[in-house]
């Protein structure tokens, strides 16, 4: 039993001092007391004493009290999910500045470069299969393509400064 159980149960013999509960009926609160969340079950006897002037406490009162502090907290908007949507408007942020990253940096190849990015992408069966293929200007590409063809175009160097001639060179004493 935790300190905030034997709280509880001090709490209750406490608030209910002519109370004599059996061992069964007490050993019946304190597993109560230990499956509960401990802050809102203390306010929940404070709660039912206050509304109730029995000389014993009544589990089931006390439970629909617990009960109903715990709706009115998952009906209170948390913290947690107003953090929740800061990080999903950043996150959004984020994926429209990389969006708007690649339509850039594939608007940025030449027509050459757009043909060879096509040819290879016929060659690709997966690539072809979700594209079909790149007709017009890369603003007109779904979102799914421009992806695919950025990727594509990283992959084979297509896009400035991913060249394998402008990656660093190993310092490995292993020769190849």
């Amino acid at each position: 039993m935790s300190l905030d159980e034997t709280s509880n149960w001090e709490l209750l013999k406490g608030l209910f001092p002519k109370w004599e509960p059996t061992r069964e009926e007490a050993s019946l609160f304190r597993k109560i007391l230990q499956t509960r969340n401990d802050n809102v079950m203390e306010t929940a006897i404070e709660n039912f004493r206050i509304s109730f002037r029995y000389r014993e406490p009544n589990l089931g009162g006390i439970l629909k009290e617990y009960s109903s502090i715990m709706n009115e907290r998952n009906l209170q908007p948390s913290t947690s999910a107003l953090a929740d949507e800061e990080d999903e408007e950043q996150e959004r942020a984020a994926v429209e500045a990389s969006d708007a990253k690649i339509l850039h940096e594939l608007e940025m190849l030449t027509d050459g470069q757009i043909q060879k990015l096509a040819a290879e992408i016929d060659q690709n069966v997966f690539a072809k299969a979700m594209m079909g293929g790149l007709p017009g200007a890369p603003s007109t590409w779904s979102r799914l393509s421009r992806g695919l063809a950025w990727a594509i175009a990283m992959d084979q160097g297509l896009i400035a400064g991913i060249l394998s001639s402008d990656q660093l060179q190993s310092h490995s004493q292993d020769p190849d």
